[in-house]
């Protein structure tokens, strides 16, 4: 029978108590991912709908980049047959969920639900004001309004092929622009859960 000495006693009470303390310390780890594993799994579960949402609403999307909404509308910008056809090329806007702004942002439409007939009657300042210009723009000038490359118009909405003097002598002068091109100033970006 070997009896220990008092040196080898205290280091096994240290090396117990050592051994005590780690696994005090393990069970509370364990147990504090035990309580917060379910809502780890909830936040996890809302993060991938989410995610899964903004995927599918950024497919939803107008893309204002790639296809110009007014891409359509050319010729004389001041008959009834040139408005109904700007009118056409509206609709996709003013139906829009969203709009795909760049190539990783998209944002909410201002555009929404306006309705073309009442544009006319639009307060200063309003997403709907801020339309009408772009249209009375477009209508004077039948340019894309991402793509406005200047020209000459005619007061009787013809656009000739060439400019300067004389350009518009036999269509009543040069006509007078209206409105200014679309802001979309309104436009609020919705955040990616991704990376947000």
């Amino acid at each position: 029978m070997s009896t220990l000495k008092p040196e080898e006693i205290r280091q096994r009470r240290v090396f117990t108590k050592g051994r005590v303390a780690f696994i005090v310390i393990v069970l509370l780890l364990v147990g504090r991912v035990i309580q917060h594993w379910p809502q780890y799994q909830a936040n996890k579960e809302r993060r991938q709908i989410a995610v899964a949402q903004y995927s599918h609403l950024k497919l939803t999307c107008l893309d204002v980049t790639d296809s110009p909404l007014f891409s359509n509308y050319k010729g004389d910008p001041r008959s009834q047959e040139r408005l109904d056809a700007l009118n056409v090329v509206l609709l996709p806007l003013i139906a829009a969920k969203c709009l795909k702004v760049s190539g990783v942002d998209i944002a909410e439409n201002p555009y929404a639900g306006i309705k073309l007939a009442t544009l006319d009657k639009s307060p200063e300042g309003t997403a709907s004001w801020d339309l009408l210009q772009g249209v009375l723009f477009y209508l004077d000038h039948g340019f894309s309004p991402f793509l406005p490359t200047g020209g000459t118009l005619c007061t009787d909405g013809w656009i000739p092929p060439s400019r300067g003097p004389g350009t518009c002598s036999y269509h009543g002068g040069y006509a007078h622009a209206r409105g200014s091109p679309l802001l979309f100033f309104s436009l609020k970006v919705i955040p990616n859960p991704v990376i947000s």
